[in-house]
């Protein structure tokens, strides 16, 4: 937040000294859970300031969005109230003046140029234990490019996959679920939508339904199931487990 330019230009012309508050950002009243409030301000000072009269802009507030994950394109400051008090204090008074702020009036746009997918890690050997916590087995969940780059994800307990922050692509995007001793589930999609003037933007997607089984007995890892397979368990038929092969 800093004093806008004309304003400021206005303090130095009359040797008055302009001091911005510190935003305090604060919980919404009534939206609490997933908005916030930020309360902006400044005083004036300087040998014989009685106030000043007109309208003049006075402070640029900037938010620097930290995240894109948003399914409204256009919203307001404060899109759920119409109006807002503002309040000023008047020369020579200690009581605030009070005046009525339109919220509405100036809106924007947040333009997602990512996506965000939630999927479901179905891993054969655990198919049907549902008291498994899938966040310990080893497994890691991942979105890759045509070109080779991997956007991680995570795994829930329960299984949930979610991988955030995709980049806005024309190519699709495989989907995948790694799990120690199976193959790949790997699920490939083309991710973005439009918005209503025709602007490429990422989506909110939920792809749990069409994520394919991870099959279990890839014992070496070598991509394939076969007698490679059945070699290297045959090898370790009554040891004990151990770090690099777990029996």
């Amino acid at each position: 937040m800093k004093v806008n330019p004309e304003f400021q230009k206005y303090a130095l012309e009359r040797g008055l000294n302009v001091t911005v508050d510190q935003p305090v950002v604060k919980p919404h009243p009534e939206l609490g859970f997933s908005k916030n409030t930020v309360n902006v301000g400044a005083q004036i000072s300087g040998d014989g300031f009685q106030g000043f009269s007109g309208d003049t802009p006075f402070l640029d507030v900037t938010f620097k969005l930290v995240n894109d994950y948003f399914d409204i394109i256009w919203d307001a400051m404060d899109g759920d109230l119409n109006t807002k008090t503002f309040s000023y204090m008047q020369y020579g008074e200690s009581t605030p003046k009070k005046i009525t702020s339109f919220t509405q009036i100036y809106s924007y746009k947040v333009i997602m140029t990512h996506s965000f997918i939630t999927s479901y890690a179905r891993i054969e050997a655990f198919n049907g234990n549902w008291a498994k916590d899938l966040s310990t087995v080893g497994a890691k969940a991942y979105a890759q490019d045509s070109n080779g780059v991997k956007y991680p994800g995570t795994i829930e307990k329960d299984g949930t996959v979610k991988v955030n922050d995709i980049p806005l692509s024309k190519d699709p995007y495989n989907i995948v679920v790694e799990a120690p001793g199976h193959l790949k589930s790997i699920q490939k999609v083309t991710l973005g939508t439009k918005t209503t003037w025709g602007e490429d933007v990422g989506e909110i997607r939920y792809i749990a339904g069409s994520q394919p089984v991870a099959a279990a007995g890839d014992v070496n890892g070598d991509g394939v199931i076969d007698v490679l397979d059945v070699k290297k368990l045959a090898n370790k038929i009554g040891m004990q487990d151990q770090d690099e092969f777990k029996v």
